[in-house]
């Protein structure tokens, strides 16, 4: 079952009524979609913090009182810099039939061989988009970086997607991989200098 929030229509749009929104624990948002024309609201603070909590990529039925209710997806959020307030969001409207494309963040798990040996996990992409039906689009996409070994790398084409979405990330982009520290590379490099250099001969010069 989809989670839910209520809004209401907002009937005046300056920044008075808007500080008096936000005192009152209400959040501005607008309501778009490409097939519709956009709707100003406002729906409560506490909804949404709890909302994006559980996942961007979530559908959510939006219940516009007076209105009707349609099923969405968080959009852009607006903060305040220096107090993290939310001060803005846009609810993306979806239309449940049109495949559409989402950056699904990525849940890494597994205890890479490398970092047994020595090395250390580095992940470079958080986030993979796909392609599919907005019902199928899941909260995470699991990555097991368990069998990565030192020097081995975790790229878009190994992860492992429902049959129902399709990647549309570059195939060859990388999301993580084990590397040698320097100190140990260093070392390394140490010991395999010391083993190549070459040892002199020693010569006996004559005695006049």
């Amino acid at each position: 079952m989809r989670a839910s929030i209520q809004a209401e229509k907002r009937t005046e749009d300056n920044k008075s009524s808007l500080r008096k929104l936000r005192a009152e624990g209400r959040l501005p948002a607008v309501v778009y979609g490409s097939k519709s024309d956009s709707l100003v609201v406002h729906v409560s603070t506490k909804d949404v913090r709890k909302q994006m909590q559980i996942g961007r990529t979530e559908l959510i039925d939006l219940n516009i009182k007076g209105v009707g209710t349609y099923p969405v997806m968080l959009g852009e959020i607006q903060n305040d810099g220096l107090t993290s307030e939310l001060l803005h969001i846009d609810f993306r409207r979806i239309e449940m039939n049109t495949m559409i494309k989402m950056k699904i963040q990525i849940s890494f798990h597994g205890d890479p061989v490398g970092v047994k040996e020595g090395g250390i996990i580095q992940t470079i992409e958080n986030h993979v988009e796909v392609e599919g039906l907005p019902a199928n689009m899941p909260s995470v996409i699991d990555a097991d970086v368990s069998g990565l070994g030192i020097g081995d790398r975790l790229s878009a084409s190994d992860l492992t997607l429902p049959d129902n979405l399709t990647l549309t990330s570059e195939p060859d982009m990388l999301i993580a991989s084990v590397i040698v520290p320097r100190a140990l590379k260093a070392e390394t490099d140490d010991e395999e200098a010391t083993t190549e250099a070459p040892v002199a001969e020693e010569t006996t010069e004559p005695v006049a």
